[in-house]
């Protein structure tokens, strides 16, 4: 155990690309957009990523910009997904940070029915499958997500790997998959 090496990055680097994500379009886009709120399950990892959000949030003076209008952690066991949605609505959030599983599946699909269309920036969890695709459809249009991996990344190594996962697994390779796939490697290298 004298050396330890880490594949996925912190909580802190997924949260700053959603935050730079956020600055890039108020300073440069979307400068009327005045509202952002933040909805995350109420369990470890989207819990630890909203705060590091939050942090980077203050850190690039945004919360001078923005107003945070609603903060809403839901239990991991989400049943009824409608009064989130109905209370992000009413909020009036411009841009929605959305940190959580499967679930933000069902939170998406109410906010559909309500009406409400925010700009909404997920963080991994069911947003890194290519499912969330299938069952998004074209609602996945103008979803954006930090990721700790891009699957259409210009490296000729990791475009043969994307193309044997593709002929593997029928789809392109997720951020899970490259790190479990990386993680022989690094093993490798360091013995």
């Amino acid at each position: 155990y004298k050396y330890f090496f880490r594949i996925f990055p912190t909580n802190e680097y997924w949260a700053k690309g959603q935050i730079d994500f956020v600055k890039l379009v108020v300073e440069q886009y979307k400068p009327e957009y005045k509202a952002i709120a933040w909805a995350y399950q109420d369990t470890a990892w989207p819990t630890d990523l909203t705060k590091s959000a939050k942090e980077w949030f203050q850190k690039y003076g945004l919360d001078k910009r923005l107003k945070i209008v609603a903060e809403v952690a839901y239990p991991k066991e989400l049943v009824d997904p409608v009064p989130i949605a109905t209370k992000l609505k009413e909020a009036g959030a411009d841009i929605l940070i959305l940190n959580g599983y499967d679930e933000v599946l069902m939170i998406l699909k109410a906010m559909k029915a309500i009406g409400y269309k925010p700009l909404i920036i997920g963080g991994g969890g069911a947003f890194a499958y290519p499912e969330f695709l299938d069952t998004m459809g074209p609602d996945a249009e103008g979803i954006t997500v930090g990721f700790s991996c891009n699957h259409n990344w210009n490296n000729p190594i990791f475009k043969s790997l994307n193309a044997k996962y593709k002929q593997l697994y029928g789809s392109f390779i997720h951020e899970h998959a490259i790190s479990g796939y990386s993680g022989p490697w690094i093993a490798k290298y360091a013995i």
